[in-house]
Parts: C-alpha cells; sequence; structure tokens
C-alpha cells in the first residue's frame, strides 16, 4: 500500500469512528434528558384546553402544539397560548416556545420568545425570555431583561412582575425609556 492510500485509509477508519462515537453520545444525552424528564402519563397534538367559571364564561384557555403529562406531575407544553380572561376586559394573552405547567397547572413557566399582550386601543406588549405565571391570580413576573411596548412609547428593563387584573405592571431595575407625545 502507498503512502496515499494508507492516508485515505486513516482519514476515513478516523472520520467513522469520529461519527460513530458522536451517534452514541447525542443518544445517551437523549436518554439521560428523558430518564430526568420521567415516562409520559399522557401526551396530545394540537390541543386547546377551556377553564369556564360559574358564569360558564371562558377563564382561561390553554393551546399548544404538543403536550406531555409526566408521572411526576410536570406538564410539559410545545409552542403554548395561554389566554386569561377579564369580564369587561381584554383578555391578556401569552406565548412561548416551551411551557411547563406544575402543580396541577396553577403555575406555568414559559421559556423561549416569551410574548403577552393585551389588544385595544391601549395595547400593552412585553416581550422576555422566561415567564412565571399564576394564572389563578392573574400574575406573572420574571427576573429577565424586559420589553414593554405602549402605544406612547417603549421601556426596557431587568426584571418585572405584572398584575393582570389591575393593568398594572412593576419592573424592577435598569429602566429606561423612550416616551412619544401625540
Amino acid at each position: 500500500m502507498n503512502r496515499r492510500t494508507l492516508l485515505l485509509t486513516l482519514s476515513v477508519l478516523l472520520l467513522a469512528a469520529a461519527s460513530t462515537w458522536l451517534s452514541r453520545r447525542s443518544e445517551r444525552e437523549e436518554k439521560q434528558v428523558e430518564a430526568e424528564r420521567g415516562t409520559p402519563v399522557y401526551f396530545i397534538g394540537d390541543f386547546s384546553a377551556t377553564e369556564l367559571g360559574a358564569d360558564g364564561q371562558p377563564v382561561r384557555r390553554l393551546e399548544g402544539t404538543h403536550m406531555s403529562h409526566f408521572d411526576h406531575g410536570q406538564t410539559v407544553i410545545s409552542e403554548p397560548h395561554l389566554t386569561v380572561y377579564r369580564p369587561g376586559e381584554m383578555p391578556w394573552e401569552m406565548t412561548a416556545k416551551e411551557g411547563r405547567a406544575v402543580d396541577e397547572g396553577k403555575q406555568v413557566q414559559l421559556t423561549g420568545g416569551v410574548r403577552i399582550w393585551r389588544s385595544g386601543p391601549e395595547r400593552t406588549e412585553i416581550t422576555t425570555a422566561t415567564l412565571n405565571v399564576t394564572p389563578e391570580r392573574h400574575y406573572a413576573e420574571t427576573a429577565d431583561p424586559v420589553t414593554l411596548l405602549r402605544p406612547e412609547g417603549r421601556l426596557d428593563a431587568i426584571g418585572m412582575q405584572a398584575f393582570l387584573d389591575e393593568e398594572r405592571v412593576v419592573l424592577h431595575s435598569n429602566v429606561k425609556g423612550t416616551y412619544e407625545t401625540r
């Protein structure tokens, strides 16, 4: 075997070994993540669930592209869209890449491109990386950077508490804003 053939053969063998090693490593990591989450008790694709109040009116609606409920009580939702209704008011809506419902849905943790908004003439939109929501209390919070957009301007801050039923937002620190007069 000449030197060129030997180098080519060694390169192919090295590439095959590296590919096998990476493939096995990826499989091990996937199995580890699956083991940490547990085994799904059930899962649903393209779902919508609406909770009604005593008067028969919607209180909350949760939609998503996929939902898996695990035996340890956690529910993982892909592309969640949570709507929180208020009598006589425009609802608050929230979307994200992923959501996790814990404590039988009393706490919802949204992650990845979180957007929360309320339509209407006083439109308010908030974006952040993560958001912890307590739907029953109409409350949401994050320690991450947030951007709040309203018709009259923009505010940027680190950390936020949103009291949705009071239409009150508390920005925690490093607040910077732009106000536009009309």
